[in-house]
């Protein structure tokens, strides 16, 4: 493999194409290295992200989802701070959905990170 055939993925920023496109164009061992080298990144930037947003003055709120599942929606949503209360880890994407749509008119968990599950 020459450093040639080698091509950056394409920014966030750029509209004429986006990961997807760029990684179906790649030769195949470049999926598995971007998401090896995403992973590696990934708690480094969850920090910052979550960071940036709580020291902002944004009205945020932060939910956290361990194990998104595609089985049908089951209604039962458990949030709360992990560690203090009976919160899973799998949870429905359309309960995910859901969730988070409450979130827009649900005040409890303004400017805080709160887990949800099933």
């Amino acid at each position: 493999m020459s450093p040639s055939s080698v091509r950056p993925a394409a920014s966030a920023a750029s509209s004429s194409s986006n990961y997807w496109t760029t990684a179906a164009r790649s030769p195949p061992w470049y999926a598995l290295a971007a998401s090896q080298a995403d992973v590696s990144r990934a708690p480094a930037e969850l920090t910052g992200m979550t960071k940036a947003v709580t020291h902002s003055s944004l009205d945020y709120t932060i939910a956290r989802i361990t194990n998104p599942t595609d089985k049908p929606a089951t209604g039962r949503i458990k949030t709360g701070p992990l560690g203090h209360d009976t919160i899973g880890s799998a949870m429905t994407r359309a309960d995910i959905a859901a969730s988070l749509v409450s979130q827009l008119t649900d005040t409890r968990y303004r400017r805080a990170m709160h887990a949800i599950s099933n």
